[in-house]
């Protein structure tokens, strides 16, 4: 059985929907280039002679605009909504043994049996648990032990077969 405490800050949910939302990111960003590369492509076979030299860096720009207008609403989107979460930032004990979850903070508590979990992931810095393809219950290793990381990752094996991919041996 292991057994944490968890509080949470803003920059643990940032990271936690970043890395749940990595393909959307690169598929948003994919499609930026591609775009921007296809326009200009246009602009320059539209006519040679009024090409205009700054065009193409004109496009780059407004790209990365683009993008970085996108992380950055999203970030503070993020932000915005954990505000009105009265328990966000917990704490949260967390309790993992063969029955499943059990995540409990001051105004709520929940209890996953592990035939709920879906798929578990490990990152550099948390361990996902899937019970839908795009939600998740993440656990930062920070509040880990060295003991307890190595008990978890033996209890995911068991109790999760074929639906873990973890980085850690």
């Amino acid at each position: 059985m292991i057994e944490v405490q968890v509080t949470y800050d803003n920059s643990d949910y940032q990271r936690a929907i970043s890395f749940m939302s990595r393909l959307q990111n690169r598929i948003f960003g994919a499609v930026l280039v591609i775009g921007g590369f296809f326009l200009g492509i246009f602009l320059y076979r539209a006519n040679l002679d009024n090409f205009v030299w700054w065009v193409i860096p004109a496009i780059l720009l407004m790209l990365f605009f683009v993008y970085g207008v996108t992380v950055l609403t999203g970030r503070w989107n993020i932000a915005r909504q954990l505000k009105k979460i009265p328990d966000s930032h917990g704490p949260y004990d967390w309790t993992i043994d063969a029955e499943g979850l059990r995540i409990a903070g001051a105004l709520s508590s929940t209890a996953i049996k592990w035939a709920a979990i879906t798929k578990v992931l490990e990152s550099k810095i948390y361990f996902f648990f899937y019970q839908a393809p795009r939600f998740a219950r993440f656990l930062p290793k920070r509040t880990l032990t060295g003991e307890q990381l190595a008990e978890l990752r033996r209890l995911i094996i068991e109790q999760a077969p074929g639906k873990a991919k973890l980085i850690g041996g």
